[in-house]
Formats: structure tokens, sequence, C-alpha cells
């Protein structure tokens, strides 16, 4: 009963696949995000837009 309200479809190891393949996509959003982050701690006006 408690596999079917987890929705594991007959596998056990499903939530491990699944918290594995969360933190892939973690790893590899990560450091796309990074570049972006540090761009917003630029002070005002120095971000290479014109005004």
């Amino acid at each position: 009963m408690a596999d079917e309200y987890n929705g594991q479809q007959g596998d056990l190891w499903d939530p491990q696949k699944d918290m594995a393949i969360a933190m892939l996509g973690a790893a590899l959003a990560a450091p796309w995000q990074w570049p972006r982050a540090q761009g917003d701690r630029r002070p005002p006006g120095m971000n290479g837009h014109r005004p």
C-alpha cells in the first residue's frame, strides 16, 4: 500500500533515482547560474548597458 501511495511503480530504488537525477540537474545548472549571480552584485550603472 505504501508503494502505491509513493508512486514507486514497482521499483524499490525509484525515489533514489529521482533524487540522483535532481542532484545532477542542480549540478549542471549551478555553473550556469553562478556568473549571472555575480553580475547582479555590480553597482548600478556598471552592468554594461548604456543609459
